[in-house]
């Protein structure tokens, strides 16, 4: 079952989502390195999605929530 990834309840900024992916990953016992190889990125681009420094696309959030087998809710 997945967990979700939910942002419709309010405004969330990169810092917010990226914080989530962040608790998330951590939940599922994934490293940043992990989590880059399966959503083929650099561990550092995961380190910029969790702090906030950098957007995802809608297509690298929807790797991004398979990976992290949680569904992104707008």
């Amino acid at each position: 079952m997945y967990a979700t990834l939910q942002i419709s309840d309010c405004v969330m900024d990169s810092r917010d989502i990226g914080e989530r992916i962040k608790q998330i990953r951590k939940q599922r016992g994934i490293t940043q390195q992990e989590l880059a190889e399966k959503i083929d990125v650099s561990f550092q681009q995961v380190q910029k999605y969790e702090s906030g420094q950098t957007n995802m696309t809608v297509n690298r959030l929807i790797r991004l929530a398979d990976a992290l087998e949680i569904t992104p809710e707008l």
